[in-house]
This record gives C-alpha cells, sequence and structure tokens, in this order.
C-alpha cells in the first residue's frame, strides 16, 4: 500500500511526474554510471519523500 500511494502521489502532481519521467529518461541515456546512479537516486529520495504525506498533502 505504501508504495501505491507513493506513485498515486507522484502522478496527481503533473510537474513532478514530468520530473520523475525526466530523471529516468536521462539516467537511461547516461553512458557514466556515476551519473546515472545519481540521477536515480535523486528519483528514489523523491519516491520515498512521498510516500508518507502530512495530513491534507
Amino acid at each position: 500500500m505504501t508504495r501505491w500511494w507513493g506513485e498515486y502521489a507522484i502522478a496527481r502532481d503533473p510537474e513532478l511526474d514530468a520530473h520523475m519521467a525526466d530523471l529516468h529518461h536521462r539516467a537511461t541515456e547516461r553512458t557514466d554510471l556515476a551519473e546515472a546512479e545519481e540521477l536515480l537516486e535523486e528519483a528514489s529520495s523523491i519516491r520515498y519523500g512521498v510516500r508518507d504525506p502530512e495530513p491534507g498533502q
């Protein structure tokens, strides 16, 4: 349920959803593994941050 809520929280914010898609897209195009990992780590941090919203968010 926590994972679903995180995906829902991202999908209901068009700007955040587009940013997440951009991070994943850019990560797949990188030839430098460290750069790709940084982009995916940012996406992971965002996903982790939205999974436990405060009331009213």
